[in-house]
């Protein structure tokens, strides 16, 4: 967790809480996952976020942690990301973040696998869905209605959480949020778009 007044970023672990691919980072050891390894990159990227990384089946300890924040920082923005069965939980939290009355700035769902995943919650304002086209292993949610969605060929579903492009969406999109500059097209490498 780093302590920032930017915004807070919650990311949700799959199932598994493992990835296979270090693309996107070649310092991975064998006990990060790809969340953390996000987590480390968003963190070490000068956006002033207070990050925390959550297994799925917390939801409750990320609402309080989002909760917590928002008493001292009452704009956010609050983002929120899952891979895999954290990317059900980020939407599960983010439905409970709504019950409470707090708005998600920006959800993002990377191969969501779970009940009730293909819909952004209302009170998300913006939401992306990246999945896998390789129909290698379990295939996540590949049209998220309400949100922008882009499926990257060539990456499996244990792969997508470390992979480049990925980060690069993600990374450009979070910048945004915070009126950062960005620069470049990521979602030039989308193979599928839609939304």
């Amino acid at each position: 967790m780093t302590n920032n007044d930017s915004g807070i970023c919650i990311l949700f672990k799959g199932f598994a809480g493992v990835s296979t691919d270090d693309s996107a980072d070649s310092s991975k050891s064998g006990s990060e996952t790809g969340m953390d390894l996000l987590a480390a990159k968003i963190g070490s990227a000068g956006m002033g976020l207070e990050v925390h990384v959550h297994d799925h089946e917390v939801q409750a300890d990320a609402v309080k942690a989002v909760v917590r924040y928002l008493k001292q920082h009452p704009k956010g923005p609050v983002i929120v990301i899952g891979h895999s069965f954290g990317g059900d939980s980020a939407v599960e939290a983010t439905e409970t973040m709504g019950d409470k009355g707090i708005n998600v700035d920006l959800l993002i769902q990377i191969d969501s696998v779970g009940v009730g995943d293909e819909t952004k919650p209302s009170n998300a304002k913006r939401g992306i869905n990246i999945y896998s086209t390789s129909g290698e292993g379990v295939d996540g949610a590949r049209h998220v209605a309400g949100s922008a969605n882009c499926g990257l060929a060539s990456t499996s579903h244990t792969e997508i959480d470390t992979d480049k492009r990925t980060w690069d969406i993600i990374l450009f999109e979070l910048r945004n949020l915070l009126g950062l500059t960005t620069g470049g097209d990521p979602w030039a490498a989308c193979d599928e778009k839609s939304g």
